[in-house]
């Protein structure tokens, strides 16, 4: 077992959100993912780059992660809506709803789906990227590669971009302090 704590990746066991922060208790309960231990990690890596002005969001993805993210952003009174190719809630849009308008007013942009990932890194969201700006913030859960075809396309703009590697050593200190109480 000795090293595998990184590769932990907890699927159909019941979490209490209480081990988290007790706030959470009474807002959502129990879960059904590997959320409890991304939270942490995506929260301390996130909130050092978050300005001002950054008040809306995209989360690209509607996967467990997700859930994780937007639970995160609901906590900072971040606006969000979640992009989806087959949206069904009415907080969820499809990609092609993704206007130029709609990316100037939600200027974080999260990349939850696994776009981008080992062997596909060629790969990234479909979404106007000629409309990202030097206020927007992108992050990608992904850590491998270190630069996603989604970030390069953001930094190309000048857009502040963040990979999910903190996140990943955030949650691996998260899962080794679970696992040893």
């Amino acid at each position: 077992m000795r090293g595998s704590i990184l590769g932990l990746h907890i699927t159909s066991v019941r979490l209490d959100f209480s081990l988290y922060t007790s706030p959470a208790r009474g807002i959502i309960g129990l879960i059904w993912s590997s959320a409890l231990i991304a939270l942490p990690g995506f929260e301390k890596s996130i909130l050092p780059l978050l300005k001002k002005y950054h008040t809306k969001a995209l989360i690209l993805g509607t996967g467990g992660a997700s859930n994780a993210v937007g639970f995160v952003l609901k906590k900072q009174k971040i606006d969000f809506y979640k992009v989806s190719r087959n949206p069904t809630g009415n907080r969820e849009i499809s990609y092609s709803e993704i206007s130029e308008k709609l990316l100037k007013e939600h200027t974080i942009i999260i990349n939850s789906s696994p776009l981008g990932t080992f062997p596909n890194i060629d790969q990234k969201p479909s979404i106007p990227y000629q409309f990202l700006t030097k206020k927007h913030l992108l992050f990608d859960l992904i850590y491998n590669p270190a630069e996603t075809a989604f970030l390069m396309e953001g930094k190309k703009l000048g857009a502040q971009i963040k990979n999910g590697f903190e996140m990943l050593e955030l949650q691996a200190e998260e899962s080794w302090r679970i696992w040893n109480k």
